[in-house]
């Protein structure tokens, strides 16, 4: 609950008496409230935008913005209960964006996103300097997500080598074909072996995708992936890594004698 300073709610144009729900939030003076010239901005706290709750609550029904300056989200989560739900969907896209993990959970917790939104929000957070696993886990754990979204996702997060969160995604539905190559190609090419690992134990490969995706390490100079891929055991990681070398390099030889 808040008290206009000047105790008036522009909405309705009355004043907003002692003991009156109301909300406010701090005004955005980066748009049109802000005057061209620097010199005549007021020096001192900024400003508060405060209404009526009562006559608030109609106007983001169809808006999630200040009536004043405009400001998007600019009441949060404080009148969640009467956003529509392409703004619901927009602030969760923010909130996983951000890894803002306490306030996506609340967001999730207090009304339906629909699926689309959510998908969008889990691709949003991959694609995130640094993902948010709880975020991420939080939404998966909200009801299911588009197929496509989830492969497209899940390529993201094998390029950033992030095994936990590869896991979380390809333990919550189906991920195509597609995807899945395209996400060995990410991790192999950058040497995420733990992602590797996660792609290989939620379905193994076929002989062929094996002896590929060892060629494509190989290349790579990325010896710990052939031995995870060749089934080696650490403690002889080294002595794998030679032989398989030094096999490509008798395939290349021969295929170079054949011209």
């Amino acid at each position: 609950m808040s008290i206009s300073p000047t105790g008036f709610c522009v909405i309705c144009q009355e004043a907003i008496l002692r003991g009156e729900q109301a909300t406010s939030h701090i005004a955005d003076t980066s748009g049109r409230l802000r005057s061209s010239s620097a010199a005549l901005q007021p020096a001192g706290p900024q400003p508060e935008h405060t209404f009526h709750s009562r006559c608030l609550e109609p106007w983001l029904a169809v808006s999630n913005t200040c009536p004043i300056c405009q400001k998007v989200n600019a009441f949060g989560l404080n009148m969640l209960h009467v956003m529509p739900h392409r703004d619901r969907g927009q602030m969760m896209l923010d909130l996983a964006r951000a890894g803002d993990h306490e306030n996506l959970e609340q967001l999730l917790n207090h009304g339906e996103v629909n699926e689309f939104s959510k998908s969008c929000a889990v691709l949003a957070a991959c694609m995130s300097e640094e993902p948010s696993l709880a975020c991420i886990e939080s939404i998966l754990n909200h009801g299911p997500i588009l197929d496509e979204f989830r492969g497209w996702a899940l390529s993201n997060i094998a390029d950033k080598g992030d095994a936990a969160i590869a896991r979380a995604l390809l333990n919550s539905g189906h991920v195509s074909s597609a995807w899945r190559s395209l996400s060995l190609e990410h991790a192999v090419r950058e040497g995420h072996v733990g992602v590797v690992k996660a792609l290989i134990a939620s379905r193994p490969l076929t002989l062929e995708q094996r002896a590929s995706t060892i060629k494509k390490a190989y290349q790579r100079g990325h010896y710990h992936i052939i031995a995870e891929l060749t089934y080696v055991k650490p403690l002889i990681l080294v002595a794998s890594a030679l032989a398989t070398c030094a096999f490509f390099q008798i395939i290349s030889y021969k295929e170079e004698s054949n011209k």
